[in-house]
């Protein structure tokens, strides 16, 4: 793909979701037979979470299987805790890493990915320290010999993200095209609009 600059509002997203594997590209995905086309309802909240991710030097893989396993994609979600939104942020986390409302889905995830940054200088770039701390705190990661808490609900987590990380798939093609955007042009998402996100998901029976 050449350098020259690609307009936002040119962009196009392919999607395709198959046994629970999820794959993302700029290019038209071959789709296996009975392949359907289905609501883009969630595909808008997926993109702005890779754009998120990409602005903040994250593997999209990474903030996705987060946001799965955190919230399901429900920018309305709301813990028993109180954690708030798609990446489920404390409001002190929240407000520490630059949200003045967690509500707000584009802040939510800045912030959100600002704290996994965070995390994985902290802790060197160890995926299950990482993700601890992101679900206990890193202050219980460092309590605990800088190892994952022996806490069920932590340990249960951490295995499920990384399961999730091994089931996304960003095309290399879709992150040089986001590269190749304008600096102006990468705003929220609302400011940059992509003429089409196609959505298709294959039912398990593959029929």
């Amino acid at each position: 793909m050449s350098g020259a600059a690609v307009d936002a509002r040119e962009l196009i997203v392919y999607r395709m979701e198959e046994r629970g594997r999820v794959v993302f590209s700029s290019q038209p995905i071959s789709l296996p037979v009975g392949a359907r086309r289905t609501s883009a309802a969630r595909s808008d909240l997926e993109f702005r979470a890779i754009k998120a991710a990409r602005a903040h030097g994250l593997d999209t893989r990474l903030v996705l299987a987060l946001i799965q396993v955190e919230s399901g994609f429900d920018p309305k979600a709301l813990s028993s805790a109180g954690a708030i939104g798609l990446m489920q942020l404390m409001p002190v986390t929240a407000k520490r890493f630059g949200a003045s409302d967690a509500w707000d889905v584009d802040e939510n995830l800045m912030a959100g990915c600002k704290f996994l940054s965070y995390l994985l200088q902290l802790f060197d770039g160890d995926l299950d320290l990482v993700l601890a701390g992101y679900n206990a705190g890193e202050g219980a990661v460092i309590k605990h010999g800088r190892a994952v808490p022996p806490y069920a609900e932590t340990v249960a987590y951490v295995r499920s993200v990384l399961h999730r990380i091994g089931r996304v798939d960003v095309s290399q093609p879709l992150h040089q095209a986001l590269d190749a955007i304008p600096a102006q042009s990468q705003g929220p998402a609302s400011t940059s609009p992509i003429v089409q996100i196609t959505r298709w998901r294959v039912p398990a029976s593959g029929r």
